[in-house]
């Protein structure tokens, strides 16, 4: 089984980074905790904006059809780890 990224994965996987790396600071989350629906709906767009939110869907309805073990390192990556690794 190959579990190496193709070019696409490692994009996503970097702007996943970047976004986290920006916005998601425990600082930054203890404000969104504190906004009047508990997360941010902005941070949310972005999420949907970079296709996050389309991983697990087929193609056909709009999503990347993301095997299980690519979207795991994406919510890892939002749950708060500091490194990717192999699923």
């Amino acid at each position: 089984m190959d579990f190496d990224l193709t070019d696409e994965q490692r994009l996503l996987r970097d702007s996943v980074d970047r976004l986290l790396a920006d916005t998601y600071t425990f600082e930054k989350r203890k404000g969104y905790s504190a906004e009047p629906e508990g997360w941010s709906r902005a941070l949310w767009s972005r999420y949907a904006e970079l296709g996050i939110l389309g991983l697990p869907f087929a193609e056909e309805h709009g999503g990347l059809a993301a095997a299980a073990s690519r979207r795991c390192w994406s919510w890892r990556r939002s749950a708060g780890r500091s490194r990717w690794s192999r699923i």
